[in-house]
């Protein structure tokens, strides 16, 4: 049979009911309900003296904030946002201190005064997708998967950006090209292919077909012809970096064949 759920205001009327019939001590009274006796007093006494108002809980905020912002301080605070909505809490701090207002807030709690009292549009957060993981291509000899990438930009000294794009193998992750490009645009990336592919990584094997190449990171695919869009034929490509996939290229290889 599960446990029941009860209420503290529940457990205080069983606590003031066992009292009043004075079946047990005090002391194990407080102890049955797991409350000390200072606690039990306090309750008793509140319900002798209120009644049953007096076992609900109080407010627990402080009679007195020396520090609050003045009342006439928020009033004008909440007056001139809704005069200007797209004023912010600088701006109105700033006209308020023109004005010679004193006693004003910090940046911050005029932030939490506007937000109290509903002067501020929470914008719904962008949701971004998380990472889809290792690819799932079980590669299981060379030239079987070729990955192409752009390794992350830099600026050279001319001001502009380089773009290098690296092409690999996907088993003994030799690096067959690294080429530096002003883009990351389709046309540029082209030229860099017809070289890549009379090169192949020892032993080659005649009897198996070389699966296209991916980019992880723009979107296109490589096939026998060149590179073309991740919506046509071969699957889309793995969005990933080289540390997330785990295929970081190496620039040697005990045999290669040109």
């Amino acid at each position: 049979m599960p446990w029941k759920e009860t209420a503290p205001m529940d457990q205080r009327l069983r606590f003031i009911g066992d009292y009043r019939h004075a079946e047990l001590p005090f002391s194990e009274l407080c102890s049955r309900y797991g409350v000390s006796r200072r606690t039990g007093y306090k309750w008793v006494d509140r319900y002798e003296l209120i009644g049953l108002r007096g076992l609900e809980d109080r407010s627990r905020r402080p009679h007195h904030s020396p520090s609050a912002t003045p009342l006439p301080v928020v009033e004008q605070l909440l007056g001139l946002r809704r005069s200007h909505p797209n004023w912010g809490a600088k701006k109105l701090l700033a006209v308020l201190r023109k004005r010679g207002m004193s006693s004003l807030p910090g940046r911050s709690a005029c932030c939490e005064i506007l937000r109290r009292h509903g002067l501020v549009v929470s914008h719904r957060r962008r949701k971004y997708p998380g990472h889809p993981g290792r690819p799932a291509s079980q590669v299981a000899a060379p030239n079987d998967l070729w990955t192409a990438d752009f390794k992350g930009q830099f600026k050279t000294r001319d001001g502009r950006y380089c773009y290098p794009l690296t092409i690999a193998d996907g088993y003994s992750r030799y690096l067959l090209a690294c080429q530096g490009l002003r883009s990351t645009a389709l046309g540029l990336a082209k030229p860099v292919l017809p070289p890549v592919r009379r090169v192949r990584v020892a032993p080659c094997h005649s009897h198996r077909q070389r699966r296209p190449l991916r980019d992880h990171g723009s979107g296109t695919i490589v096939d026998a012809v060149g590179l073309v869009d991740s919506a046509g034929n071969p699957p889309s490509a793995d969005r990933a970096c080289a540390s997330r996939t785990k295929r970081q290229p190496r620039a040697h290889a005990p045999h290669a064949e040109a």
